[in-house]
């Protein structure tokens, strides 16, 4: 069977899945609602039990979600890329109609629900405080809202993988000539970190290797690794994730946020590997149809989240326990709901779905 075959048939399908799972770890990375809480010390077991739930989960083991992604991407694109002018024109064409229009698309959605939430007297003081009114907007901060800083903040991704793909030739000669030395400078200014402000470092950093394995070691892609290796890498991570979250309020220092940085990397290897190992062909053909839907909770769970967490919070309350339940409802609700209602969309409203979806 060759390399096309190959990747169709098995590497496609587990980007395909992993990219699902990664989307549900976003949604409990943005679910995070510890800064809700009237509690400064953990001076109760139940504050104790929220903070590090909350803690183990968004910003621990959920936190190779990004990483992977960038990763992910970079595979898709950089596969049968070249330095011609027609393929490259061809890839950026095909990604203005999968990343660009979604992003403006749903960037202009998220100012006109945050409109209708400010002028409505009903809900209002939910969606007013410490936020500039968006009818006293000037023109700059318009355009800059859309096209930069967009209400639903998860945008930045797209925004991010369109510029890469726009200087992805820059990116391909750096990785020919360097023969991916280049990647180490990356590497250490992530770990510092360094900003490169066109683009997060670690975007760059990711997309960049995912097209250095991509022409030079694709069969690293295909292999299977060792039960023993992947097994030993997932409990190290694990483990540090569990002390990570045990002292999550006491390591803001340098040296902690790099070491955790390591950790992702981990991490990352630990779950691109651990799918090899429980991937199961008969769900995931079944589940085919709720997988496509990736893209479509990627883009609709902010700001629907936001909304249901600060209605949940005046609803239910904000004691431990509740910011707690509040953090698993909210969640999966979200999750439950932005698939169904991409499931209807793509049924009874296909060009909607297309434009919103970017053809997906």
């Amino acid at each position: 069977m060759n390399i096309s075959n190959k990747f169709d048939i098995s590497l496609s399908q587990k980007l395909k899945v992993l990219s699902f799972i990664l989307m549900i770890f976003v949604v409990f990375i943005h679910s995070y609602n510890l800064g809700y809480s009237t509690t400064n010390q953990l001076n109760s077991i139940n504050s104790q039990v929220n903070h590090f739930i909350q803690n183990f989960i968004s910003q621990g083991i959920n936190r190779v979600a990004v990483p992977l992604f960038f990763f992910i991407s970079s595979i898709l694109y950089f596969y049968k890329f070249d330095l011609s002018l027609s393929i490259y024109r061809k890839k950026v064409q095909r990604r203005v109609v999968t990343l660009l229009i979604p992003y403006i698309v749903w960037s202009l959605i998220g100012i006109f629900l945050y409109l209708i939430l400010q002028v409505n007297p009903l809900t209002s003081r939910y969606f007013s405080d410490n936020n500039q009114l968006i009818v006293n907007y000037s023109l700059i901060k318009i355009l800059d809202t859309i096209f930069i800083d967009p209400i639903p903040f998860q945008l930045w991704f797209i925004r991010d993988l369109f510029i890469l793909v726009l200087v992805s030739p820059v990116i391909e000669l750096l990785n020919k000539y360097s023969k991916g030395y280049w990647l180490i400078i990356l590497f250490i200014a992530w770990l510092y970190p360094l900003s490169i402000i066109i683009v997060k470092t670690g975007s760059l950093l990711f997309f960049s290797f995912g097209a250095f394995i991509v022409k030079n070691r694709f069969e690293l892609l295909l292999k299977k690794v060792p039960f023993r290796l992947v097994f030993i890498s997932s409990i190290i991570w694990i483990l540090f994730n569990i002390l990570y979250a045990i002292n999550y309020l006491h390591h803001s220092n340098y040296i902690f946020a790099m070491i955790n940085k390591i950790f992702i990397i981990i991490g990352v290897f630990s779950i691109w590997s651990i799918y090899d190992y429980i991937r199961n062909k008969n769900l995931l053909t079944l589940s085919d149809s709720i997988l496509k839907t990736t893209f479509f909770l990627f883009v609709m769970h902010e700001p629907f989240l936001t909304f249901l967490r600060k209605l949940m919070l005046v609803l239910v309350g904000k004691n431990e326990i509740q910011l707690l339940m509040i953090y698993f409802l909210s969640a999966i609700t979200v999750i439950i709901t932005s698939i169904c209602v991409g499931l209807l969309f793509k049924k009874y409203l296909k060009k909607i779905y297309f434009i919103l979806t970017g053809g997906r």
